[in-house]
């Protein structure tokens, strides 16, 4: 269980050594022909594709935090290829964060957006999309983005928090105020 969900690693005294085994074991599984044209699906098919979605996540995250970034883009890709319905939407936004993390704003907003497609109630994509815009110096997006997220959850600060970027930087201090309270 804690191995599945990533634990294992989070709480390795020796996170380095254990990133890298890890990478070396996933490469050891056997994809059971996931990844060809004919593919066969049952539902034991089904639930090692999301694990090693989720087993992908997990190492590019590992990957990411040691600033290993091509790596970690690589292994986020190959999350996002083998997820499911329910987690798709989630791996494209850490592939977006992955992105914007090396300076690729442009696909970290279609990583977001298609999160948000796939699953509209994502708040973490809204919020990303939302901080990204604000970096592009696109305010008016990143209102629009940060004002959905707060229909979605009204107590979302890290969505007032980006209301409160944008609005300063567009000359409107008092929005930029009560937004960065709101947030506080």
């Amino acid at each position: 269980f804690l191995v599945c969900n990533g634990m294992a690693m989070k709480l390795s005294a020796f996170r380095h050594n254990t990133l890298f085994n890890g990478m070396k074991n996933l490469k050891l599984l056997s994809y059971r022909n996931l990844l060809c044209d004919k593919l066969f699906w049952d539902s034991s098919t089904k639930f090692c594709l999301n694990n090693y979605s989720s087993a992908y996540l997990e190492l590019a995250n590992g990957l990411k935090d040691f600033n290993l970034d091509e790596i970690a883009l690589k292994h986020f890709k190959k999350a996002v290829v083998l997820a499911n319905e329910n987690t798709k939407a989630e791996s494209f936004t850490h592939l977006g964060i992955q992105y914007a993390k090396m300076g690729n704003y442009e696909e970290a907003v279609n990583c977001y957006k298609k999160a948000i497609e796939i699953k509209p109630k994502l708040l973490e994509a809204y919020s990303n999309l939302a901080g990204t815009y604000n970096t592009l110096k696109k305010y008016d997006e990143s209102i629009k983005y940060a004002s959905e997220a707060i229909k979605i959850k009204p107590d979302f600060s890290e969505a007032y928090n980006n209301l409160a970027i944008a609005y300063y930087y567009k000359g409107d201090k008092k929005n930029a105020i009560m937004y960065m309270e709101k947030a506080v």
